[in-house]
């Protein structure tokens, strides 16, 4: 079990790096009466993002296991993207807010992407009862995110730290992941072989 739970913070550190940034500038810039729904908003979104990670596994059970690293492919290209606006210099400062539930749901299934894509194969490759086990450990530790990106967005300091590696840390950490699932299934290699 030790080892799930391990496998578990892995895969949460990698995919939310992104929603605790996120999570961070929403909290630094909302008031306080939206507090408790933007945390309610986030727990839902990331249940809603598990839900369709069990969903893709599912579909995923019928491919070989080497096409699940095309999932890498999307937060590949969400970082690839991130890159490009950095280096056209579309880059907007956050503005005051005034999100609730369904606003930040809205927001952290639209991120959840690269939490799908590295979710899906690893619960296809941990079975069912172990998937459930990870899931629940997955939901603690979303919960403590909330609490720790909440203690940060009231930290001037922090915020302003967050919002100058944020720029380039979430283009980064797509990347990152996205290459990380193509070379993990073995994906490249496999499609070199084939003409």
């Amino acid at each position: 079990m030790l080892i799930l739970v391990g496998v578990a913070v892995s895969a949460f550190v990698v995919t939310n790096v992104d929603a605790f940034i996120v999570m961070t500038a929403l909290f630094a810039t909302s008031s306080r009466n939206s507090v408790p729904w933007m945390v309610v908003g986030q727990v839902v979104g990331f249940v809603m993002i598990l839900a369709m990670s069990a969903a893709v596994t599912l579909g995923l059970a019928s491919l070989p296991a080497d096409w699940g690293g095309l999932f890498g492919l999307v937060p590949l290209g969400l970082g690839l993207h991130g890159f490009w606006l950095l280096r056209r210099g579309d880059t907007q400062p956050v503005a005051r807010l005034n999100l609730g539930f369904f606003s930040v749901a809205a927001i952290m299934i639209g991120n959840g992407g690269d939490n799908v894509a590295v979710l899906a194969p690893l619960f296809r490759a941990l079975g069912l009862a172990h998937s459930i086990f990870v899931s629940a450990v997955l939901l603690v530790l979303d919960g403590a995110m909330c609490a720790m990106a909440l203690r940060a967005g009231q930290s001037r300091l922090i915020i302003r730290a967050v919002e100058r590696m944020g720029e380039f840390l979430v283009p980064a950490v797509y990347s990152a992941i996205g290459i990380a699932l193509l070379l993990r299934a073995g994906t490249p290699s496999s499609f070199a072989g084939h003409p």
